[in-house]
């Protein structure tokens, strides 16, 4: 029993210690439904290193209870509160939830999708991106990286946003650092866009939200926002012109607010209808609001999911994305 007990205690601080040195785990949570997801999940980002020290405290004490030190008053019959204390410790770090993961993969429906989810607060470091200063589009996600290395900025994670007209400008409100560069659309037309109702994601200096269009009220400053359309959950409920088993599938990507106020980002891998797309954001990332960014041409930036988009056979026009000053260049 203490031997058993100190060896679980070894291993939860050689966990939490490779959770805080950044190491990539992958993690198999069953759901609901009976499918098992693959979750690739940046552990490192907000381990706990108070559940490291008390693993490790534990694990000293189990040891000390077992094998004695320095006499009998280091014997686990004469020490039997630290003995207790000890795996009280140990079990209290062995039920803590794993911490939340930024990025991970999943499969639904069938098809398998790539997350990315901001904490609360995160998305404050969001930027919209569609001309460079002289005026010409980026129009792929790796001209936008090179720019940015060039501004000695590092590109971390980028996704094409929202559907563009024929010369290439956002087909609805576009704003970018507080200006609107493109006014709201609510006119009607053809296309994924105007499968009414659509809406538009932004980002207030307090927060992130998704609205259908005739809802878009924001009460703080707008710093970043793009239309598109059609939303994907509206209020918790799927878009009404939805059908189940729709034949129209491509990849797709879009964007939701969680009930916790945390963004997230996904991408299908493979094909998929708009009804599976949205029970995505519904069922298994707790969406109430969630909108279509576009598909077929989707693309994402997520090294730690190996997604580089390394060429667009088609230009992108409003690219979302987040960026971290570039690590200066060691020097030998």
């Amino acid at each position: 029993m203490l031997a058993q007990a100190q060896a679980q205690a070894r291993h939860h601080a050689e966990v939490h210690a490779g959770v805080q040195a950044g190491v990539l785990a992958g993690v198999q949570v069953h759901t609901e439904d009976g499918n098992w997801d693959r979750e690739l999940a940046l552990v490192g980002i907000s381990a706990s290193a108070s559940a490291s020290a008390s693993a490790e405290a534990s694990a000293e004490a189990s040891a000390g209870a077992e094998t004695g030190t320095g006499g009998g008053t280091r014997s686990g019959l004469a020490r039997p509160r630290r003995f207790l204390q000890g795996l009280v410790a140990l079990l209290s770090c062995l039920a803590m939830p794993v911490p939340a993961a930024t990025a991970f993969s999943l499969q639904h429906q069938g098809v398998e999708y790539d997350v990315y989810r901001l904490d609360p607060g995160e998305e404050q470091g969001l930027r919209l991106y569609w001309k460079r200063p002289d005026g010409s589009p980026y129009a792929s996600l790796q001209a936008l990286r090179q720019e940015l290395a060039a501004r000695g900025e590092r590109l971390t994670f980028a996704v094409n946003g929202g559907i563009y007209s024929r010369d290439l400008a956002p087909l609805g409100l576009y704003v970018e650092d507080g200006a609107t560069l493109v006014p709201l659309n609510r006119g009607r037309g053809g296309g994924n866009f105007f499968l009414k109702p659509n809406g538009i994601f932004y980002v207030t200096t307090q927060g992130a939200g998704v609205a259908q269009t005739d809802d878009y009220r924001p009460t703080a400053p707008v710093r970043y926002a793009v239309q598109s359309g059609p939303m994907l959950v509206i209020d918790g409920a799927l878009h009404p012109r939805f059908i189940p088993g729709y034949e129209s599938r491509y990849v797709r990507n879009g964007v939701g607010v969680d009930r916790a106020g945390r963004v997230l980002f996904a991408i299908s891998d493979g094909e998929t209808n708009f009804h599976d797309f949205g029970t995505l954001f519904r069922d298994r990332l707790d969406c109430p609001n969630a909108l279509y960014l576009d598909g077929q041409i989707s693309q994402m930036y997520l090294p730690p999911l190996n997604h580089y988009a390394f060429w667009a056979w088609r230009p992108l026009v409003a690219i979302i994305a987040l960026t971290q000053p570039a690590e200066p260049a060691s020097v030998p």
